[in-house]
């Protein structure tokens, strides 16, 4: 579908080392099916890495422009929004807001301020469910409206190890219906549970 030799000359391609050395990984479709995305890294093990989309045949692939500390990157889990755009926390603002990019970098919204980390939005686009940042002595789960400055967490749990060492992260997730959350409960003895929040 996208071989690495079909990147090179494409426009706001990353000038970094060998591109037959680039690894394309974490695939993802978007919600209508029409365009793929993955993650490009450039050298194993490090953050250089890159945002690229096509269109499900390889076609039209746009690279996701984006640097952080003048190196290529890419939003804290971003995930697509629909065939055309992107969402992800911006690393680069204050306070990593979660925010709606276009497929060539370009903000275009911002859907939460306030503590977040690995967001799922409902099929409704109007509700976020997310969890603490890195680094968090405690960590909860939040569910934000869109365009929210800050949530009350809908439940705070101790961890047995550091957030960022954490093997399991917590990653809410809705229910089809949209009355529950899901997430890991990383701070179980023993490891972890799979846990729900009902919301109504």
């Amino acid at each position: 579908m996208i071989r690495l030799a079909d990147l090179v000359g494409l426009e706001g391609l990353p000038v970094m080392g060998d591109v037959h050395a680039w690894v394309l990984n974490h695939p993802k479709f978007s919600p209508e099916g029409g365009r793929v995305a993955m993650r490009v890294t450039m050298e194993a093990w490090t953050e250089k890495a890159f945002i690229l989309t096509a269109n499900t045949d390889g076609s039209d692939p746009v690279v996701f422009q984006y640097t952080l500390n003048g190196q290529p990157s890419k939003p804290m889990h971003w995930n697509f929004y629909d065939d055309h755009h992107i969402y992800g926390y911006d690393l680069r603002e204050e306070g990593n807001p979660c925010t709606l990019f276009d497929l060539k970098g370009q903000s275009v919204e911002v859907l939460h301020q306030g503590d977040g980390n690995h967001a799922c939005l409902f099929r409704d686009k109007t509700r976020i469910a997310t969890d603490s940042w890195y680094g968090a002595e405690k960590i909860s789960i939040y569910e934000y409206k869109r365009g929210d400055l800050f949530s009350k967490p809908l439940t705070t749990f101790d961890s047995p190890v550091p957030y960022k060492q954490m093997l399991t992260h917590p990653h809410p997730a809705y229910s089809r219906d949209g009355k529950r959350i899901y997430f890991n409960h990383t701070g179980m003895v023993g490891g972890s549970q799979l846990c729900a929040i009902n919301l109504s």
